[in-house]
Protein backbone atom coordinates (compact mmCIF):
# COMPACT_ATOMS: atom_id res chain seq x y z
CA UNK A 1 0.00 0.00 0.00
CA UNK A 2 1.11 3.55 -0.70
CA UNK A 3 0.14 6.60 0.91
CA UNK A 4 1.52 9.42 -2.02
CA UNK A 5 2.10 13.39 -2.23
CA UNK A 6 -0.93 13.97 -0.01
CA UNK A 7 -1.58 16.80 2.38
CA UNK A 8 -3.64 18.03 5.10
CA UNK A 9 -4.61 21.61 5.68
CA UNK A 10 -7.38 21.44 8.28
CA UNK A 11 -7.60 20.79 12.01
CA UNK A 12 -8.05 17.11 13.57
CA UNK A 13 -8.79 16.67 16.97
CA UNK A 14 -9.74 13.90 18.93
CA UNK A 15 -11.29 14.39 22.60
CA UNK A 16 -10.47 10.98 23.71
CA UNK A 17 -8.21 8.41 24.44
CA UNK A 18 -7.68 7.52 20.64
CA UNK A 19 -4.88 8.81 18.09
CA UNK A 20 -4.28 11.54 15.80
CA UNK A 21 -2.33 12.02 12.92
CA UNK A 22 -1.75 14.81 10.28
CA UNK A 23 -1.91 12.34 7.59
CA UNK A 24 -2.70 8.85 9.64
CA UNK A 25 -3.70 8.11 13.12
CA UNK A 26 -3.87 4.58 13.86
CA UNK A 27 -4.55 1.38 11.72
CA UNK A 28 -4.13 -2.50 12.58
CA UNK A 29 -3.35 -2.77 8.59
CA UNK A 30 -2.99 -6.81 9.29
CA UNK A 31 -6.72 -7.04 10.11
CA UNK A 32 -7.94 -4.80 7.51
CA UNK A 33 -5.67 -6.42 4.54
CA UNK A 34 -3.93 -9.61 5.75
CA UNK A 35 -1.03 -10.60 3.48
CA UNK A 36 -0.03 -6.94 2.85
CA UNK A 37 3.74 -6.91 2.43
CA UNK A 38 4.58 -3.52 2.73
CA UNK A 39 3.22 0.46 3.64
CA UNK A 40 4.74 3.24 2.45
CA UNK A 41 3.92 6.58 3.43
CA UNK A 42 5.73 9.48 1.12
CA UNK A 43 6.03 12.94 0.16
CA UNK A 44 3.13 14.36 1.78
CA UNK A 45 2.63 16.85 4.30
CA UNK A 46 0.68 18.50 7.47
CA UNK A 47 0.26 21.84 8.15
CA UNK A 48 -2.83 21.85 9.75
CA UNK A 49 -3.13 21.83 13.45
CA UNK A 50 -3.23 18.13 15.59
CA UNK A 51 -4.70 18.09 19.39
CA UNK A 52 -5.51 14.87 21.23
CA UNK A 53 -5.63 13.73 24.91
CA UNK A 54 -3.25 10.79 24.12
CA UNK A 55 -1.01 10.20 21.25
CA UNK A 56 -0.54 12.90 18.50
CA UNK A 57 1.91 13.45 15.66
CA UNK A 58 2.28 15.67 12.43
CA UNK A 59 2.30 12.83 9.87
CA UNK A 60 1.87 9.48 11.60
CA UNK A 61 1.08 8.04 15.23
CA UNK A 62 0.74 4.09 15.16
CA UNK A 63 0.52 1.71 12.40
CA UNK A 64 0.78 -1.64 13.24
CA UNK A 65 2.81 -3.07 10.77
CA UNK A 66 6.60 -4.39 10.21
CA UNK A 67 7.03 -3.27 6.81
CA UNK A 68 5.89 0.61 7.46
CA UNK A 69 8.69 2.98 5.06
CA UNK A 70 8.11 6.53 6.06
CA UNK A 71 9.70 9.05 3.58
CA UNK A 72 10.28 12.85 2.16
CA UNK A 73 7.36 13.79 4.43
CA UNK A 74 7.47 17.16 6.76
CA UNK A 75 4.64 18.65 9.10
CA UNK A 76 5.33 22.55 10.15
CA UNK A 77 6.87 22.76 13.61
CA UNK A 78 4.22 23.51 16.46
CA UNK A 79 1.36 21.89 14.72
CA UNK A 80 0.97 18.79 16.45
CA UNK A 81 0.49 19.30 20.43
CA UNK A 82 2.30 16.30 22.27
CA UNK A 83 4.80 15.23 19.23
Amino acid sequence: MVINNCYNTGEISINNEGRAGGIVGFANWIDIMPGLESITISNCHNVGSVTGEDEVAGICVNIDHDGLIIKNNYYLEGTADKG
